[in-house]
C-alpha cells in the first residue's frame, strides 16, 4: 500500500470522500454508511484524525460535528456512537455506564454488559474517564444506585475505589 505522509492513502481518501459528502447540499447517508461501518477500528481511527487535521480549519467541524450537523434521528445517534467509540473507547464506556446508572432507575443490562465484558481489560481506563468526567468515582455511582449482593458483583468488577 503507498504511503502519502504518515498515514495511508485509503484513510486520506476516505477521509476527502465523507468531507464532500457532507458538504453539499443534502447527505448521501447510504455511501457514509458504506464507508463508517465497513473500516476496521484503526481505519476509522485514522479517518478521524486525517479529518480533523485537514479539515477542522475549513469547516470549524470535527466529524462528530460534521455529523450533528448533517445527520438526524437515529443514524445520527449510530454515527456519533461509532465515531466516539472509535476516538476515546474508556471515555465512550464510562458515558454509557453514567448513563445506564444517572436518574431513577438502572438500566441494570447496560451495566452489566459493560461492567462484565470490560473488567479484565479496559476497567481502569474506564475507572479514569468516568472520575475525570464526573468529578466523582464509578464505584461511588454503584453504590448509590444499587444494593446487596448485586452492588458486591459490580464494584468487584470495577475492581476497587478510587
Amino acid at each position: 500500500m503507498v504511503i502519502w505522509g504518515l498515514l495511508k492513502v485509503p484513510t486520506q481518501h476516505d477521509a476527502s470522500k465523507i468531507k464532500a459528502l457532507m458538504k453539499w447540499l443534502g447527505t448521501d447517508e447510504h455511501s457514509l454508511i458504506k464507508i463508517i461501518f465497513s473500516r476496521t477500528n484503526q481505519e476509522l481511527q485514522e479517518i478521524t484524525t486525517v479529518y480533523k487535521v485537514r479539515y477542522k480549519s475549513f469547516s470549524l467541524y470535527d466529524m462528530l460535528e460534521s455529523i450533528k450537523k448533517e445527520v438526524k434521528g437515529d443514524l445520527e445517534n449510530a454515527f456519533l456512537n461509532v465515531v466516539q467509540f472509535i476516538q476515546n473507547k474508556p471515555l465512550y464506556l464510562a458515558d454509557q455506564l453514567y448513563d445506564s446508572m444517572k436518574g431513577k432507575g438502572t438500566h441494570n443490562k447496560v451495566l452489566n454488559r459493560i461492567m462484565v465484558s470490560c473488567y479484565e481489560v479496559d476497567m481502569l481506563k474506564i475507572r479514569s474517564e468516568f472520575k475525570r468526567k464526573y468529578s466523582k468515582s464509578l464505584c461511588y455511582y454503584i453504590q448509590q444506585d444499587t444494593k446487596g449482593d448485586y452492588q458486591k458483583a459490580l464494584l468487584y468488577l470495577c475492581g476497587g475505589y478510587d
